[in-house]
């Protein structure tokens, strides 16, 4: 698919923070407001049809963390709440599809912890309670679909929890146990189907932490645990809804809860006077699970959902870093690749698939500063990605690549030259690939005084579209939110 796409963002943030720190105690509070309108228009050309997209996605969400901590002498003890209220009053015509999404949340977390020093322990303990009530009412018309078009939905739990840990630092050994344990009563309300569920869960998920200091140079890690998942209350919804032109996704009311087991192993290495780093991980997930993915199709759309079947996935993720000082140019050279793999199940037309996906990620950075008055960045990173179903002996693979160049000159003392470039190059096909090219130039002047004069171009070559759909077993969106281009004349005062 070609899609070109026109998005208008407006936003409006207000911080308010307040903080008091002393020797015996430390007291923050940080009021946030954050509004913003969305909208998005875009046009996907494919060789079957033609079709616009227009989507309006206003939101708001105000909130306020509060927190102390107090300290007397081996104890220290902490409070903190956090209060946040949300509301996205979403609608999406895509083509003869109309759709009208309202969605609002109140979230309440709040905990406090008590610890106390016994050398060479540390015990601590935290308790608290999080709190959600969510609904969600959506109206979905033109599409033709048997299913239920509408939900009108209220989702609420409150969990209580404790989470006991230990910790014990001696002769290079730095070891921490954790036994998180909740209990977390849900109400689920469906006015449209006039039911309501209840049900209370109770989750414990240990876990251990073994570091060991070999050297001042050399640390590794070895950790590991049982997870108990939450209950995934974000897709308890019953009627369908559309995401966009091509897929609908069809909710589910399951308290069932899931189980992972992970363990991780890493090592860090650095000779600092040789300006030399070197860290790696391997880690491996075992998941069990009751749900597996169900894809299938109505008409034109892909229904996305799940299915109770349980299932099992391994998840394997390997990587590392190598870093080197460049010291005749005050520089850093640096080097890192990892690698995913993951099998699992899902369900496709009613039929059981197994798949496999492997991911590559190799990145580059370089910076220096060959000269008084110039210094520069450079970033790359290339990613492939690869997917298989066994049964029915289809493969797929996607290649991104990106890169960025900062250059920073000074002329004369207090004068700023800044250019910075960037490039991304997508596969959308075997054979066809889309670029990007962004440029952004800026220059500042600091006076003795401390004011600053700043003239920034941004998007010099005002590029304004960039949107693609891969549509393969990885199927990929892209959508980059660009700003046109823009020149901006600032005044800064530095006191």
């Amino acid at each position: 698919n070609d899609e070109h796409a026109k998005q208008t963002k407006n936003v409006l943030n207000v911080n308010l923070n307040f903080a008091n720190n002393d020797a015996k105690k430390f007291i923050t509070n940080k009021f946030t407001v954050d509004l913003q309108w969305n909208d998005v228009l875009m046009d996907i050309a494919h060789n079957m049809y033609q079709i616009e997209q227009d989507a309006a996605m206003p939101k708001c969400k105000f909130s306020d963390n509060f927190q102390i901590i107090l300290r007397r002498g081996q104890k220290s003890y902490s409070f903190n709440t956090y209060n946040a209220y949300m509301r996205h009053p979403h609608s999406l015509t895509a083509g003869d599809a109309h759709q009208s999404v309202t969605s609002s949340a109140y979230f309440n977390h709040t905990h406090t912890s008590l610890g106390i020093y016994l050398n060479p322990f540390t015990i601590s303990m935290e308790v608290g309670v999080q709190a959600l009530n969510r609904f969600l009412e959506s109206q979905l018309v033109g599409i033709a679909d048997s299913s239920e078009l509408q939900n009108d939905i209220r989702m609420t739990f409150a969990r209580v929890y404790a989470s006991p840990s230990a910790e014990l630092n001696k002769g290079g050994w730095h070891i921490t146990f954790k036994v998180p344990i909740s209990l977390t009563p849900y109400i689920f309300n469906d006015h449209r189907a006039d039911e309501k569920q209840t049900t209370n869960k109770a989750q414990i998920s240990p876990n251990l932490r073994v570091s060991y200091h070999f050297s001042p140079r050399l640390q590794s890690t070895i950790s590991g645990g049982i997870r108990q998942k939450t209950v995934d209350e974000q897709n308890f919804f019953n009627g369908l809804i559309m995401s966009d032109y091509q897929n609908l996704y069809r909710g589910f009311v399951d308290f069932t809860t899931d189980q992972s087991r992970h363990i991780l192993l890493d090592f860090d290495y650095k000779r600092p006077l040789a300006m030399f780093f070197i860290n790696g991980f391997v880690s491996k997930d075992w998941t069990d699970s009751h749900l597996t993915t169900e894809r299938n199709f109505s008409g034109d759309y892909i229904v996305n959902s799940y299915s109770e079947q349980k299932s099992k996935s391994e998840f394997l993720m390997v990587g590392g870093r190598i870093s080197k000082g460049i010291s005749f140019m005050s520089g850093l050279i640096s080097v890192n690749y990892s690698y995913i793999h993951s099998d699992g199940t899902m369900q496709q037309l009613g039929t059981e698939t197994n798949y496999t996906s492997e991911s590559h990620t190799w990145g580059a950075k370089f910076n220096g500063r060959p000269a008084r008055w110039f210094n520069f960045v450079y970033q790359l990173t290339a990613a492939k990605s690869l997917m298989s179903l066994a049964t029915a002996d289809l493969e797929s693979s996607t290649t991104d690549l990106s890169q960025k160049l900062t250059l920073n000159f000074y002329p004369i003392e207090r004068w700023q030259i800044k250019l910075i470039g960037d490039h991304f190059r997508n596969q959308i096909s075997d054979n066809q690939h889309k670029n990007l090219y962004l440029a952004d130039l800026s220059s500042s002047y600091t006076f003795s005084n401390g004011v600053e004069l700043s003239l920034t171009a941004l998007n010099l070559f005002d590029q304004r579209t960039y949107g693609y759909t891969n549509e393969s077993l990885l199927r990929t969106s892209k959508e980059y939110q660009l700003r046109a281009r823009m020149i901006m004349a600032s005044v800064y005062l530095h006191f």
